[in-house]
């Protein structure tokens, strides 16, 4: 399901029991993982894939300086609108104004989320925009990214259940293909001076809509890298 078709959602963002329940309720889990890795406030942190701004008004009300970027101009209005009254310290762009978020004179982010969107990457392009993220990340940052292995588990959970059994998710919205091993962001990030130091596997109790820590990430998880001076 290409990112695009959740524009005709993106009127059903912001409530925590539509089509965006699940995302909502990861986004605590989340958020709680970065606090544990970084002072988040006055951090300069890019929301790489920020949907209509759930953890990018999550992050500013934290006390950080927020650029969220999103390939959707349905999901930035929604996110722009949002905060229309809120006036958090947040810019929103879509990537095609990725000129704004210059690769060469931008001062580098302390760092960067891109949260449930790598598994919407083919992995011919993953590569260049893992490298991207790491170019505009300063030294000594941190790279925070949930995603979605792929296993036997995950095409049970996420796909058969997810979309079509419980239908968490509309129909199609993941490719088993883009799916992404743990080792091979490990290996993919270490081409662009990043190592590991978090990983965490994630599990989902659906009746009640909670996230909780798991000891393996055979379907959701959360990774952080941080660059290397």
């Amino acid at each position: 399901m290409h990112p695009h078709s959740f524009d005709r959602l993106a009127h059903e963002y912001w409530e925590k029991k539509g089509s965006f329940s699940a995302l909502h309720s990861m986004n605590s889990f989340r958020i709680s993982m970065v606090q544990k890795l970084i002072e988040i406030k006055n951090q300069k942190i890019l929301d790489f894939g920020c949907g209509g701004g759930l953890s990018s008004e999550s992050l500013a009300k934290l006390g950080a300086q927020v650029t969220g970027i999103d390939e959707s101009e349905a999901m930035i209005d929604i996110a722009k609108k949002h905060n229309e009254n809120q006036l958090l310290p947040i810019t929103y762009l879509t990537t095609s104004s990725m000129n704004q978020v210059n690769f060469q004179t931008q001062e580098p982010f302390d760092c960067i989320v891109a949260f449930e969107v790598l598994e919407h990457i083919s992995p011919k392009e993953l590569p260049q925009c893992l490298h991207n993220l790491s170019s505009i990340l300063k030294p000594n940052g941190y790279l925070c990214i949930t995603t979605i292995n792929r296993t036997p588990q995950s095409f049970m959970q996420a796909i058969v259940i997810a979309e079509y059994l419980l239908s968490l998710v509309p129909k199609r919205t993941h490719q088993y293909n883009f799916f992404i091993k743990p080792s091979e962001l490990v290996d993919l990030t270490a081409n662009y001076a990043m190592r590991l130091v978090t990983l965490q596997g994630m599990g989902y109790l659906p009746l009640v809509n909670y996230w909780y820590k798991t000891a393996v990430p055979n379907v959701n998880y959360f990774l952080a890298f941080q660059k290397m001076p």
